[in-house]
């Protein structure tokens, strides 16, 4: 017997060492390619993208010109959202060059893994095993959608590492320390890489609470109001430099957000949309690893509050974010690590807990299915590409300096020299008459139509504005490329989502992924045909 509980924990531990080889391989995977751009990426490395290029052509000269440059992309970056991310994405041309698009995937690659070993150290403490921790570690390392955001050139990987460190130093110790007052300066690096996480505090709230009430003991006010005060201090302070740039934009951000939930969400508000987390959940972490998330809710009845914890934050998180307009898979990411945590805990007391090794062999096959699950899911991650650079390329081959209009602009931007060839697809017809008398040539429709160009200005609604449904319809394209595969376009319409009915009508309709694809056009051709229907439809 105790060899076979030897050989079992042998077992164990290797099959977790290869899955943290295999998730750490599987972020890092051609990570310095041009191949995989989604949408935001656009938005971040252009930003600041003059200055950049200026310091291109004029590197620092020595060491107080290099604190200078530094401190102009500081400066800069406070002037919009999500500041610490736009400053990270400035510095790879301090390290590599200004052309160096895949720098962001780099650093979200880097974070994620490092996300993998906290979670082994938090699941360790917390739990009191490094069984149930080494068991979070290996699920989060084939997790699909952790692996996802570790391969994204958007800041999900840097703000979850954040979080998952500020919690941890929230948590341990039990009594107030230093730690606690750096959890706060990590919990504002969170607000500094996405805004939303201003609801920080509420979450700390409830952590403070639910943990005083799982271990029996008083809320410690102290150790909570130093924390929160840490936070917003950071926050403030930084926030009012340049006065209060960052403070303005992004509260006047929120402010507007929340008057778009109070306006739109009211047509938005079915009860249906209430349930896009656990929906999501189910969709792209596999069904059975839903199965064991929620099954956390048998703990309950068990009155194991203390496992509860993860569980119970990361549906905290789920029900705060449910009230959001958006209600979009990445604002997940920050609780990923609590949710295989809370997985985590469960099988190890159900583990324990069951009373025959038929049982137990029975919980041993059920897990190796969902890890197996999961990892195919996630090799598949691995391989997403996206056709934004073939498309630029081939229309260099046809013309040496092509001249583009495209729905996601600021993407085709990093493949484009002067960059102003590229510039975002107009919403009304004369203007793309006068782009076009101006030289542009091309056009470029992409899935980011069916959010910025719909009709009726609802996501993923249809038919799209004119000119673009009748180009679509009616002009035959240039150049048509698979793009977003079913699954990335899946991730892509999630990750935009705001009615969860019409986002899931919206991909029924993709059955030959034509939805899906990057679809090249001659202006010249597209206005000639919209002429003759407008002339054929005066006579």
């Amino acid at each position: 017997m105790k060899l076979a509980i030897e050989s079992l924990k042998k077992s164990f531990i290797v099959g977790c060492s290869l899955l943290i080889l295999a998730g750490i391989s599987m972020r890092f995977y051609q990570i310095n390619a041009n191949i995989f751009f989604y949408y935001d990426e656009g938005m971040y490395l252009t930003h600041n993208i003059g200055f950049l290029d200026y310091m291109q052509m004029h590197p620092p000269a020595g060491f107080k010109q290099f604190i200078k440059y530094l401190e102009v992309c500081m400066h800069v970056a406070l002037s919009d959202g999500k500041a610490l991310w736009f400053f990270i994405a400035n510095l790879r041309s301090f390290i590599f060059d200004v052309n160096a698009w895949f720098f962001t995937r780099l650093v979200s690659a880097i974070f994620g893994t490092l996300t993998l070993f906290l979670t082994y150290r938090f699941a360790q403490r917390y739990f009191h095993s490094a069984w149930i921790g080494l068991l979070a570690l290996g699920l989060l390392a084939v997790f699909p959608s952790h692996v996802y955001y570790s391969r994204l050139g958007i800041q999900e990987a840097l703000s979850t590492f954040c979080f998952l460190l500020g919690m941890y130093w929230y948590i341990f110790p039990k009594k107030f320390q230093l730690r606690t007052i750096l959890s706060g300066v990590f919990f504002a690096c969170v607000f500094f890489s996405n805004y939303r996480m201003i609801v920080i505090p509420a979450l700390v709230f409830f952590v403070e609470i639910f943990g005083a009430f799982a271990q029996k003991r008083g809320v410690d006010w102290r150790k909570y109001v130093y924390n929160t005060l840490t936070f917003l201090a950071v926050v403030f302070l930084i926030g009012n430099i340049d006065h209060g740039a960052n403070t303005k934009i992004t509260f006047a951000w929120m402010f507007y957000q929340k008057h778009l939930a109070a306006t739109q969400g009211k047509v938005e508000a079915e009860l249906f949309n209430h349930f896009a987390y656990p929906y999501f959940i189910f969709r792209f972490e596999t069904i059975l690893f839903g199965l064991f998330f929620f099954g956390n809710i048998y703990l309950i009845s068990r009155k194991e509050w203390k496992k509860l914890l993860p569980f119970a934050l990361a549906c905290c998180h789920m029900v705060i974010f449910s009230f959001a307009l958006e209600k979009s898979v990445r604002f997940l990411c920050v609780v990923m690590p609590f949710m295989v945590m809370a997985v985590a805990g469960l099988i190890g007391y159900s583990w324990q807990k069951l009373p025959t090794v038929r049982w137990k062999n029975i919980l041993l096959i059920v897990v190796c299915l969902m890890v197996g699950q999961q990892f195919l899911k996630s090799y598949h991650i691995m391989h997403f590409q996206s056709d934004y650079e073939n498309a630029m390329m081939d229309l260099k081959k046809d013309d040496s300096l092509p001249t583009v209009l495209s729905t996601q602009f600021k993407v085709q931007q990093f493949f484009a020299m002067p960059r102003n060839t590229v510039a975002a697809m107009p919403h009304q017809i004369n203007h793309l008459v006068m782009f076009f008398q101006r030289g542009y040539r091309y056009i470029v429709i992409d899935p980011q139509a069916y959010v910025s160009y719909t009709k009726d200005g609802a996501r993923f609604s249809q038919p799209l504005q004119e000119p673009l449904n009748f180009i679509l319809t009616n002009v035959p394209p240039k150049r048509v490329y698979e793009h977003f595969s079913p699954a990335m376009l899946e991730r892509f319409v999630l990750e935009h989502n705001v009615n969860l009915r019409t986002s899931l009508a919206f991909l029924q309709k993709n059955q030959d992924n034509k939805l899906g694809k990057l679809y090249v056009y001659d202006i010249k051709e597209s206005l000639a045909i919209l002429v003759k229907y407008m002339q054929s439809q005066a006579r």
